[in-house]
């Protein structure tokens, strides 16, 4: 048989397959119910991460900074409780004679949770008090998390920064 008698032959049956409406409604359906499922896999693909993210970040963690050209140093620790809670303090040091002598602390603490790969921080209150500080809420995305660090992107103003594992919570 010449090729173009074979090709006039399939068109024919897939025109006949399309031009029965049960054919077309149960086509139709298997799109629609694969679209639904890619869907419903892409929103289990975000919880499962979120639970992983949960369970990395839960433990102690610190970081340090330095400002105006090494003369300051700020060291932080904070604790991702599991219950959703978050302790932790801030050491701001000053350098005098070649060492870092700390001139202000504040410890504090907040609420915590992880959605869509973002650390929502919640709740925070700092002691001494700083005014209005419960009402701020702090996000940052986790670019990448392992058992020993955590790089973040700040919403705020876009700046990345890592934390260091100082140990896991019990």
């Amino acid at each position: 048989m010449p090729p173009n008698i074979i090709v006039q032959v399939r068109l024919r049956r897939d025109r006949s397959l399309l031009a029965n409406p049960f054919t077309q409604a149960l086509g139709f359906m298997k799109n629609l119910i694969a679209i639904f499922l890619i869907f419903l896999a892409g929103c289990s693909n975000e919880a499962d991460s979120d639970k992983r993210y949960t369970t990395l970040l839960t433990g102690t963690w610190s970081s340090e900074y330095t400002y105006d050209d090494g003369a300051i140093k700020s060291y932080g620790e904070k604790t991702y409780h599991q219950d959703g809670s978050a302790t932790g303090f801030i050491s701001d040091q000053r350098l005098v004679a070649d060492q870092y002598l700390e001139f202000r602390r504040q410890e504090y603490s907040s609420q915590w949770k992880i959605e869509n790969g973002v650390v929502v921080i919640t709740n925070v209150k700092f002691t001494p008090q700083i005014e209005d500080s419960d009402a701020v809420v702090i996000r940052d995305q986790i670019l990448e998390i392992n058992a020993y660090q955590a790089r973040f992107k700040a919403f705020s103003d876009g700046s990345t920064f890592i934390r260091y594992r100082v140990k896991d919570e019990p």
